[in-house]
């Protein structure tokens, strides 16, 4: 799976992250279903990658050259809008539309200095995206 973020450390974090985020549905109270989660957390990392990184880098790094792009090739390439509650998470875990609705904002809310200086520690930025899928 390519990276999404720039330098190899933070994008691996982000690629971890959104691997673990689209990923049944023990929805916490949220309406939203596991792909329309997995699409908005997509929108949200395009959105700080065309936003963190400079366009040489990321077209370095091997991406399109619009966000809007990022966005769809992204949702294709994590096959996003095939998620269900049946599937979203694997072996034993339970997803969790609460904590999938978290780590959307709190990856909007991330500022780059927060995001460029993590590495591979989402949880930095963004801890509920580590909570989206875990053996209750």
């Amino acid at each position: 799976m390519k990276s999404l973020f720039g330098g190899t450390a933070l994008a691996l974090s982000l690629v971890a992250m959104l691997t673990t985020a689209c990923g049944d549905d023990d929805d916490g109270g949220s309406s939203k279903s596991p792909a329309q989660l997995c699409n908005n957390l997509v929108v949200a990392m395009c959105s700080q990658i065309y936003k963190c990184l400079t366009p040489a880098l990321i077209t370095g790094l091997g991406f399109p050259d619009t966000e809007p792009a990022c966005v769809s090739e992204q949702k294709a390439a994590q096959g996003c809008d095939s998620f269900t509650a049946d599937n979203a998470c694997t072996g034993s875990q339970k997803y969790h539309a609460d904590q999938a609705s978290k780590c959307v904002d709190q990856v909007n809310a991330a500022e780059c200095s927060q995001i460029l200086s993590s590495g591979e520690n989402t949880a930095a930025y963004a801890p509920a995206c580590d909570m989206i899928c875990v053996v209750n």
